[in-house]
């Protein structure tokens, strides 16, 4: 870990505007309003840069993009961390450990994910540092899409996405016509996965007011009121029961959010997967989507760095970093021991694209609760919801529908 500053290091801190280029290296086709894509920058330290030196690149403003909330460690080929990086919604901000008072021609690459809040036909997004420099990044497909039209949904469907507060985002759609009353879902969490309980929330909207997936007619429904919910016997799992009738021709949305574990590492997969009596079986993916970046020195500090206020900041172009990401499966068990950084660089994110008409994997049955079992909750004139995750072996969707 880098060590901590001193008072002469503080004291001599300095924002170092040390980005030199940006791209998207994913997607490569194309981009949609509210889907994750990931932004590498090549950056490099000052020559004269002391522990504590940072350097920020804003993201763009027009159209709106928000970076993915989180915070890595950048390290050289040997382990040994360069900087430290976080993530926040219009910012990306790096400052310099130790490292760099040792080892000079500090430089390398970094990556992180984001999301654009808006479309644009604009073929290319312009970011910027405290200096002044304006850095652009072509968008694959030459233009951030609105999102698509779809009809209603008359079957079970699970979107998964990954929130802008670092949390994974699930919206289950569950039409009416599979709602009969009596029907059982069941289901919980993938392993790892932390529910927050005060996100859940019920909506359902008429068919009749769709508006090709933006509805105009919005019913709120009322825990105590509409349903129960009702906690898990273990800390994965929670259900829902549906204590008034279904409308007749409706689209119900269930939405909550759950963080993810600390040992979550970049390309892990977590689940949420919907089953029961009368439904379609559905399940949506969300890949863990962290930060990384890799740096090197090309010579050593032959004595003290001296800084020179008057000396203007010299940078050298990085040449592309590795991607860094794991694709290993995720396993209910916390590891013992995490890949080093160095394996994670090495490995690379394989995403592939599910449509959404197309019938994802069915749960592994493992993790199905026998529905006898929900009996002392007392499914009586009304709907029982249990919902529950479970990582698929499958293809897993990169485009997710609506932040809606």
């Amino acid at each position: 870990m880098a060590g901590s500053l001193s008072a002469a290091e503080r004291a001599r801190a300095a924002d170092v505007s040390g980005v030199t280029s940006v791209s998207i290296s994913d997607p490569v086709d194309e981009i949609t309003v509210y889907e994750n894509f990931r932004i590498t920058a090549e950056w490099a330290f000052a020559a004269d840069a002391v522990a504590g030196d940072s350097f920020t690149l804003t993201l763009p403003t027009a159209p709106r993009v928000e970076g993915i909330a989180s915070s890595f460690e950048v390290f050289d080929p040997a382990g040994a961390v360069v900087a430290t990086c976080t993530v926040h919604a219009g910012s990306v901000v790096c400052i310099a450990s130790d490292y760099v008072n040792t080892h000079a021609d500090v430089r390398g690459s970094l990556s992180f994910w984001a999301e654009a809040q808006q479309p644009t036909t604009d073929a290319a997004l312009f970011f910027s540092t405290p200096d002044g420099l304006v850095l652009s990044a072509p968008v694959p497909g030459g233009a951030i899409r609105p999102e698509a039209a779809y009809a209603p949904f008359t079957e079970t469907h699970v979107d998964g996405i990954l929130s802008t507060d670092g949390t994974a985002g699930w919206t289950i759609f569950l039409s009416s016509q599979e709602l009969a009353q009596g029907a059982v879902i069941t289901s919980s969490l993938s392993p790892g996965l932390v529910l927050d309980p005060s996100t859940i929330a019920l909506v359902s909207f008429p068919v009749a007011t769709w508006n090709d997936g933006q509805p105009t007619v919005q019913i709120d429904l009322h825990e105590g009121l509409d349903y129960d919910m009702v906690p898990g016997r273990d800390p994965s799992t929670f259900s829902i029961v549906m204590t008034s009738a279904p409308a007749s021709d409706a689209v119900y949305r269930v939405r909550f959010q759950a963080a993810f574990p600390t040992w979550a590492r970049d390309g892990d997969a977590f689940s949420v997967a919907v089953s029961g009596s009368g439904l379609t079986p559905a399940a949506g993916t969300v890949l863990f989507s962290g930060g990384g970046g890799e740096a090197q020195s090309l010579a050593a500090h032959s004595g003290p760095v001296a800084r020179d206020s008057a000396a203007e900041p010299s940078f050298r172009r990085s040449a592309q970093g590795t991607e860094h990401g794991a694709s290993a499966a995720l396993t209910p068990e916390i590891p013992q021991s995490l890949p080093t950084e160095a394996d994670r660089m090495a490995a690379s994110i394989s995403r592939s694209e599910v449509s959404p008409t197309e019938a994802l994997p069915e749960p592994s049955g493992s993790l199905l609760m026998n529905p006898a079992a929900v009996a002392p909750w007392g499914v009586v004139g009304g709907v029982l919801l249990v919902l529950f995750g479970v990582v698929q072996g499958g293809a897993v969707a990169r485009r997710l529908l609506v932040r809606r």
